[in-house]
């Protein structure tokens, strides 16, 4: 948008405004008190036409640069975005996993406000998709585990992430998470009253290869546990088993 404006101390003045060449009081873009949308580039001429005697007139004009990065409503997905926003050295949360696999990045607690993402390529990727969510409380939009009731057939690529979350009643003296059959590698998260993610303060996290992992916890508090899975290879056919007693 570009804006155009006058005042003065006394008198009456009308101004013109035209892209190109001079403004004449019956060729002009914009007369009076001038606000352009999205106006082409170029030089713009400005006309003051003296209606009465005037004095000490103030001209004022200025422009602002359109908006360029693209606007993602929840859960919005952006195809072929042109990175803009972070800078590779100034950012909240970067994911750099080497070669074409998911990137990901979970920010506890975020303030509110307008968040910036970039996407750059190191990997020759052709057609990146982002997409960008937020969850008014922790487990909005996670399904739910229930005890003794195994989750069969997981799978994914290397470095995806899976997240789920259990409701553990008072009066347990035992709760345990884990993984087993199927192929592949990868490790459990596990934290009580907020997400499992990178950057959190996590109440059981495994390391190492395999696809055997498990977290146990003895007389577990109560409330909504939430447990993370990351593949660190890409897995088939994985069980994940959520009990308490």
């Amino acid at each position: 948008m570009s804006h155009v404006s006058n005042a003065v101390s006394t008198g009456k003045t009308w101004l013109y405004a035209k892209r190109g060449s001079a403004p004449t009081s019956t060729s002009y873009d914009c007369s009076g008190y001038c606000d352009i949308e999205r106006p082409e580039g170029g030089t713009w001429y400005i006309r003051l036409e003296g209606r009465s005697p005037y004095t000490d007139t103030t001209l004022t004009a200025d422009y602002t640069a359109p908006e360029t990065t693209p606007h993602m409503g929840h859960g919005a997905t952006v195809n072929n975005w042109p990175p803009r926003l972070p800078t590779s050295t100034a950012y909240d949360c970067a994911s750099v996993k080497p070669g074409r696999v998911r990137q990901e990045c979970s920010i506890p607690s975020p303030q509110a406000g307008d968040w910036y993402a970039a996407v750059r390529d190191q990997a020759g990727a052709s057609v990146p998709i982002l997409r960008a969510s937020y969850a008014m409380t922790p487990g909005e939009q996670l399904p739910a585990l229930t005890s003794h009731v195994s989750l069969s057939g997981q799978k994914g690529p290397r470095y995806s992430q899976k997240q789920w979350k259990l409701e553990v009643p008072p009066g347990q003296s035992t709760l345990w998470f884990a993984t087993e059959h199927g192929t592949g590698s990868v490790n459990l998260k596990v934290k009580r009253g907020g997400r499992a993610v990178d950057g959190a303060t996590l109440d059981c996290a495994t390391t190492g290869t395999g696809n055997l992992k498990q977290c146990t916890f003895a007389n577990p508090q109560p409330g909504t546990y939430f447990v993370s899975l990351t593949l660190a290879a890409n897995s088939y056919n994985l069980w994940v088993l959520p009990s308490f007693r």
